[in-house]
């Protein structure tokens, strides 16, 4: 199986169409899954400006590299780009150590501002709270922090956990901001379905109406639904895709028109 995109992948690092690369998982995975299947990526950049002959030539130009890696065997991630052939390879490197205590080396990251104000998708599922916790710990962050689920009023949090604990999911979610507010970090959670347009913009309304302008973003929401190829169907597809990928479309739409430090 060859699979040909254009301005996907490739060594700028500049693609215009992020979304076609989620054509990558199915063509890195299937000759994992199905035996005899080999998968190749084979992406071009197709010429912007060029007109008439030129356009017309530069194309066939492409189209002749493209016909030479269908003849050819292998299979993997390539991008042709000037007559250049680049493949996707890895090389083995070494983290830096950590801190102690987990904070950051050498005093405050670069991209992080001291109360900061960092909105995190998920924010009280696994990896969004562990982020959290770093960024209460890193900078005393003022955090946005956003799940599909809604806490009780911070009056009733004493009965809740009184009655019923932290074995529950809010339990554990109360348990955890005040971990977070214990660290210096201001909270405030949202309750909205980040694929969802109007939840995302009641929440921002909250936000500007609290801290004011976003600073970061980390986009750690997400489903895990694991399944082989063979017996994935079409609804588990679109729920694992709808709050990455839909949702990162909507927080561009929603944040995406403020300046932001990053977005992650």
């Amino acid at each position: 199986l060859v699979v040909l995109t254009n301005d996907t992948i490739g060594p700028e690092d500049d693609s215009p169409s992020p979304e076609k690369a989620t054509v990558i998982g199915p063509c890195l995975v299937m000759p994992r899954e199905l035996q005899g299947l080999s998968s190749l990526l084979v992406d071009v950049r197709t010429p912007k400006k060029l007109r008439g002959r030129r356009a017309s030539e530069a194309l066939d130009e492409i189209a002749a590299s493209v016909e030479r890696e269908l003849a050819a065997t292998g299979e993997g991630l390539m991008a042709l780009r000037s007559g250049a052939r680049w493949l996707l390879g890895y090389e083995q490197r070494d983290l830096p150590a950590a801190a102690e205590g987990g904070q950051a080396l050498g005093g405050l990251p670069s991209h992080l501002r001291d109360r900061g104000v960092y909105l995190i998708t998920g924010g009280l599922g696994g990896v969004g709270s562990l982020v959290a916790e770093w960024l209460a710990r890193t900078c005393k962050a003022r955090l946005v922090l956003i799940g599909r689920r809604e806490l009780p009023g911070r009056d009733s949090w004493d009965a809740h956990l009184a009655s019923v604990g932290a074995d529950d999911a809010v339990g554990r979610a109360i348990q955890k901001v005040r971990l977070l507010e214990s660290l210096g970090a201001e909270v405030l959670v949202g309750s909205a379905d980040v694929a969802n347009v109007a939840q995302m913009r009641a929440v921002m309304g909250d936000v500007q109406a609290r801290f004011g302008a976003v600073h970061g973003v980390f986009h750690a929401a997400g489903v895990i639904h694991d399944e082989l190829l063979a017996v994935k169907e079409q609804a588990t597809v679109e729920r694992v895709m709808s709050p990455k990928i839909q949702g990162a479309m909507v927080l561009e739409e929603v944040v995406g028109p403020n300046p932001l430090d990053f977005m992650i």
